[in-house]
Order: C-alpha cells, then sequence, then structure tokens
C-alpha cells in the first residue's frame, strides 16, 4: 500500500474517533444540561414561566442535533451548529437561575415537573452512554433524539398552559417517556 493511501486512511479514521467523540460530548452536555434543570426545579431556582421557556429550547437543541449529526456525513459546521445552540441553552439556563422565580408555584406542580425533567436527565444520560458503548449508530442516535424534543416539547406545552393542564397531559408525558425508555435500552427503531 502506498504511504500516502496509509496516511489518508489513519487521518480518516481520527476524523470519524472525532467526530464520535464530539457527539459523545454533546450527549453528556444534553444529560448534564437537564440535571441542572431539575435541581433548579427541585430548589424552587426555576418558575413554570422559565421552565416552559427552557423545555422549547431543549426541544429545539435535541430537533436540531437529530437533523445535523444523524445525518451521513455530518460535517464540521454542522457540530458548529449543534455546539452553538448548546452554548446558547446553556446561556439560557444561567439566565434563568439568575433571575430566580418570584413563585415558585405549589409544591406538587414542582415534584411533577422535577419527575419529568429528572426522567428526560436519565434518558439524555442513557442515550449518550449506549452511543459510547457502540449500541447506537449515528443515525439511531438521531431518532432518539427527536423522540426527546418531542418529550421537551409536550413538557413545554403543559407548562405552558397552567390552566388546561390536567392528568391525561401528565400520564401522556409519562407514557412518552416510557416508550423512550424502552427505546433507548431494547429497540431504537422504536423513537
Amino acid at each position: 500500500m502506498k504511504p500516502g493511501v496509509i496516511a489518508f486512511a489513519v487521518a480518516a479514521a481520527f476524523a470519524g474517533g472525532a467526530q464520535a467523540q464530539t457527539l459523545d460530548s454533546l450527549l453528556h452536555r444534553n444529560a448534564v444540561q437537564q440535571q441542572r434543570i431539575a435541581a433548579d426545579i427541585a430548589r424552587g431556582r426555576i418558575d413554570e414561566h422559565n421552565l416552559a421557556s427552557l423545555e422549547q429550547r431543549a426541544g429545539d437543541v435535541y430537533r436540531l442535533e437529530s437533523q445535523q449529526l444523524a445525518a451521513p456525513g455530518a460535517d464540521r459546521a454542522a457540530l458548529m451548529r449543534v455546539r452553538q445552540a448548546e452554548n446558547d441553552f446553556t446561556r439560557a439556563i444561567a439566565l434563568a437561575e439568575k433571575h430566580r422565580a418570584k413563585a415558585p408555584g405549589n409544591p406538587l406542580d414542582r415534584m411533577r415537573l422535577r419527575v419529568a425533567t429528572t426522567r428526560a436527565a436519565e434518558q439524555q444520560q442513557l442515550i449518550a452512554r449506549e452511543f459510547k458503548e457502540g449500541n447506537l449508530a449515528p443515525a439511531q442516535m438521531g431518532a432518539l433524539e427527536s423522540a426527546q424534543a418531542r418529550i421537551a416539547q409536550a413538557e413545554a406545552k403543559a407548562v405552558r398552559s397552567k390552566s388546561a393542564e390536567t392528568l391525561a397531559a401528565a400520564e401522556s408525558i409519562q407514557h412518552m417517556q416510557d416508550l423512550q425508555d424502552y427505546a433507548i435500552l431494547k429497540d431504537p427503531s422504536l423513537a
């Protein structure tokens, strides 16, 4: 084999490894951001209005990840767009923490929100772990992130329409999260 071909093959292998490492770090960052939101809810630092905004942004980030990164041949520009969206999301969390909740809501609502966001954080951790262990292909990761986006959007909608929030809406979100747990661990094609 020619030395130029060997060098190209080695460079391609490192580039693929670097992209996988970048995807892994982005997925881990999603989990950390969701854990941070869940902790803020538990402490009463984020109110429903800020939570709805954050969940909307989380859904947008997950959707962007699923579109940009799961496509074959995701390039450096796609990774940069996702990183920028993640950075913006981190700043939005910091801003919500800085402008603490004046009325943190009733304890029962906070507990339900905490459970939902904690579950979202656990699901992000599972996706990151399964991807790191090689159990998920980028396309499967994209489908799972798309499902995470739908769950985040449903949570944002439920929080925004507090007057119309019902047990049925909470059960619907819980059902979506149950399906997501199964999809992550057993069958990613269900996402």
